[in-house]
């Protein structure tokens, strides 16, 4: 008996009649270069476990397994065949996965079954929709505490977001992950990590799917001081030259920094005036007019202001900073080491310049008496600011949990992103299908098929004569059929972000010629191309930017070569080959942010995995 799906499979011994076979009908003009992998045979059901696994699962249902008769009685029909049991009237259909299936029109919930009088002959999905860059997918879920998602408030964004808020210095976001595993956490904080050491970011963490978002720009979501909303740096005068104090005012209450700044403060005024108007190192008080309560108002009565953080640590870059640059005055820094990267040209004066403080102070003074070169810190302000800037500070203008949001989104959805910008974008590759006039696919790969001495063989589609591009969330590549030679069937369908195709016979049992399948990744001349298989049935094919995935089930190894500047899949097809056969293409974007993560499986990968090696049982009642 064949029953209607498949989990399990064990290899059969290696045999060589599939390598035998392609090489006596490939003839010397057609011989291809040789495979940087080692092809075996196709693997084959572990029966007895499978047959064990399912009569435990029919008693558990109360039901029967849903069966046909074929002529080799020891192999497994896949999801998607029909039941010939003339007797069932009632269908049970069971999810066995921890998240939710959708079959049949019915939403099955994770680890549960239901039943209707309906067989149907439609792939099960995990969404409603193929998801898109415009955010048309169930909310992202955001809370700090892991069990409070009940309370989570609709936020607004260009995403669905649902947030419930926190305090504290230091928080744990968590995200809850649509495949119902357990909540991702963020490390989140506008503190540096050298008074909190747990925002230091490990960069093997993401593996326990431990996140940041800290003002560090390595962080998925980094949480500057800067943002449009609060700083206007750019609109402000400079402060007057002729009647500013040619001295620096400090303002600090913390007298017990992570960096010594004090003792720099100190020393600096052995040099150049430096009034301390705050409760550390205190020698001046403010000057007439001047009101401590605005601090930036105060630091328009110097030319200078002594803006120095309390650690140095990269991108850590506070209020210290952007308030004197929108004073007016000319901020003195000390604290982030690549504070450069972040502000304006010639826009402060970095303590890190000089060889000693004595150096600083001259200069300082030199600038204190020199309107050329005031003016010279001050020829921003009339400029445009740099597109260096933008590229650090654009995305403050939307809010850090709408960011998270956005990033879980793409995770989840495995939509593009770009760090830089913290926004969702298109893959690197589209995954969207295009067909061309004879049925191929040419997009999101390029699929061929060829006969073993790999000449094209004849092809029978219905379809349109002209390519055909399935993009718009309206349009969906759905039970597409093309048929090869006199006797293969390939159908294909576009569903939840990913291509599935199914090889099967028009009619079961017939003879058929072999062929081959190729699946091209279309990647550019130049790239650095990676071929991998990862495990059986499961191979990759991947440049800096962009992976393809490719599944078989029944599991089963298959040919890699590197033709050109692209990566192939090769899948031969004969007598040898367990029919029907399932593939899925999979394409992602490279994670890139974190060392080591290019060779990591992506949270979208791994659920498009585990969804298509693990399908809807049917059984009847």
């Amino acid at each position: 008996m064949d029953f209607v799906t498949l989990q399990e499979s064990s290899e059969m011994p290696e045999n060589h009649h599939l390598k035998h076979l392609r090489d006596s009908f490939q003839s010397p003009q057609h011989q291809q270069p040789q495979s940087s992998v080692t092809k075996a045979s196709p693997t084959i059901p572990n029966v007895e476990d499978y047959l064990t696994k399912l009569r435990a699962l029919e008693k558990t249902l109360n039901a029967k397994s849903c069966q046909r008769r074929n002529d080799k009685t020891d192999e497994f029909v896949l999801n998607g065949d029909f039941c010939s049991d003339s007797s069932a009237t009632n269908f049970v259909y069971h999810n066995s996965l921890p998240f939710e299936r959708i079959f049949c029109g019915q939403v099955i919930p994770p680890n549960s079954h239901t039943t209707t009088n309906q067989l149907c002959h439609s792939p099960a999905r995990l969404f409603e929709q193929i998801p898109q860059i415009t955010g048309n997918m169930k909310p992202v879920q955001l809370s700090f505490r892991a069990s409070s998602q009940s309370h989570a408030k609709l936020f607004p964004c260009d995403i669905p977001c649902h947030s419930v808020e926190g305090g504290g210095v230091v928080q744990t976001r968590y995200v809850t992950p649509i495949d119902n595993s357990a909540a991702w956490k963020i490390t989140f904080s506008m503190e540096g990590p050298m008074y909190y050491r747990q925002l230091a970011i490990q960069e093997g963490e993401y593996k326990k799917h431990h996140y940041y978002s800290t003002t560090s720009y390595e962080s998925e979501v980094p949480l500057p001081y800067f943002s449009w909303a609060e700083y206007d740096i750019h609109s402000p005068s400079p402060v007057d030259f002729d009647t500013a104090i040619k001295g620096a005012s400090f303002m600090a209450k913390n007298c017990a920094s992570r960096n010594k700044r004090e003792a720099l403060v100190q020393e600096l005024s052995k040099h150049f005036r430096v009034d301390a108007l705050s409760l550390c190192l205190h020698n001046a008080e403010p000057p007439p007019g001047a009101n401590l309560r605005d601090k930036i108002q105060t630091m328009r009565f110097y030319l200078f202001h002594l803006a120095f953080e309390n650690q140095c640590y990269p991108d850590y870059i506070t209020e210290k900073l952007w308030g004197p640059m929108q004073s007016g005055t000319i901020p003195v820094y000390f604290g982030s080491p690549n504070a450069k990267d972040h502000a304006p040209n010639n826009s402060l004066i970095m303590v890190d310049d000089f060889p000693d403080v004595a150096t600083l102070g001259k200069y300082l003074n030199e600038v204190a008496n020199n309107r050329t070169l005031f003016e010279f810190h001050q020829q921003w302000r009339k400029e445009p600011l740099p597109p260096h800037f933008h590229a650090r500070y654009d995305f403050t203008e939307v809010h850090s949990t709408c960011r998270t949001c956005r990033w879980a989104y793409s995770k989840f959805y495995g939509l593009g992103w770009n760090h830089q910008n913290q926004s969702l974008r298109e893959l690197e590759v589209p995954r969207f299908p295009c067909v061309n006039g004879d049925g191929q696919l040419v997009q999101p790969f390029t699929e061929q098929w060829l006969t073993p001495s790999y000449a094209p063989p004849s092809l029978t589609y219905n379809g349109p004569s002209q390519r055909i591009c399935y993009e718009r969330e309206s349009e969906t590549l759905s039970n597409h059929i093309l048929v090869i030679g006199d006797a293969l069937r390939r159908t294909v369908w576009q569903q939840d972000g990913v291509i599935d195709m199914r090889i099967d016979l028009l009619d079961p049992g017939t003879a058929f010629h072999p062929h081959i399948l190729q699946i091209r990744a279309p990647f550019l001349a130049g790239n650095s191309i990676a071929m991998k298989e990862i495990e059986t049935g499961h191979t990759r094919i991947q440049s800096g930017k962009a992976r393809f995935t490719v599944l078989t089930w029944p599991k089963r190894n298959v040919e890699l070569k590197q033709n050109g500047d692209g990566g192939v899949v090769e899948i031969i097809i004969d007598e040898t080959s367990h029919i029907p056969l399932k593939l899925r293409i999979i394409v992602e974007d490279v994670e890139t942010l974190r060392k080591g993560a290019d060779q990591d499986e992506n949270f979208f990968g791994g659920l498009m995995k585990k969804d298509f090696f693990n399908p809807m049982e049917i059984l009847f009642s």
